[in-house]
């Protein structure tokens, strides 16, 4: 893998993938939401957001890229969401998110 996003010669920065399980919304057909996360990164470190929809918890999820609290709107709708967090970088422990939560508009 190659990325101009991170510096040190010769070193690659680490990728970490936290994804949740499905969770059902209560029969709402789910358009839009926004993933608000408290978030602190370390020198060039990047936590990216993705989410996504599906019509059953077992069926497809296509994850789209997503701003920290900023509204989305799917590509597809459903009633059963995702959420997924891609780290990337070197600093471990110094790089992290807490308080997820996602607001269904």
């Amino acid at each position: 893998m190659t990325d101009n996003l991170f510096s040190g010669e010769g070193e690659f920065p680490i990728e970490r993938i936290a994804q949740s399980e499905a969770i059902y919304m209560n029969d709402v057909n789910i358009t839009s939401a926004k993933l608000i996360a408290d978030v602190a990164t370390q020198d060039d470190d990047q936590i990216i957001f993705y989410m996504a929809v599906s019509a059953t918890e077992s069926g497809t999820y296509t994850f789209e890229q997503v701003t920290n609290n900023v509204s989305h709107v799917f590509s597809a709708t459903g009633k059963w969401i995702k959420w997924k967090a891609r780290f990337l970088g070197y600093a471990g422990n110094s790089t992290y998110f807490e308080n997820l939560r996602i607001q269904i508009e």
